[in-house]
């Protein structure tokens, strides 16, 4: 998530000083500042979703039923009267 996010904060910069004719090294080192925050908002933003979805997963085992209500499951006096 965050070299995504780095990524497209320097390309974004480049064309954008490119747009307005600004010199090869002021485009070159707001790009490269760019990237650098661009990489540190989106490492917050993947440690956050990383921690929503391990969440989600916990929660949803908790909620799983135990296996002896699925089919073959159970202790043996149930599946015994089953003909």
């Amino acid at each position: 998530m965050a070299a995504c996010i780095a990524l497209a904060a320097f390309v974004v910069s480049i064309v954008a000083g490119l747009g307005v004719n600004n010199p090869t090294e002021v485009i070159l080192s707001r790009a490269l500042m760019s990237m650098a925050g661009g990489f540190v908002v989106g490492m917050f933003v993947g440690l956050f979703s990383e921690r929503i979805v391990r969440e989600v997963i916990a929660s949803s085992l908790k909620a799983t039923p135990s296996s002896s209500g699925v089919r073959g499951g159970g202790d043996r006096s149930s599946r015994e009267n089953v003909q």
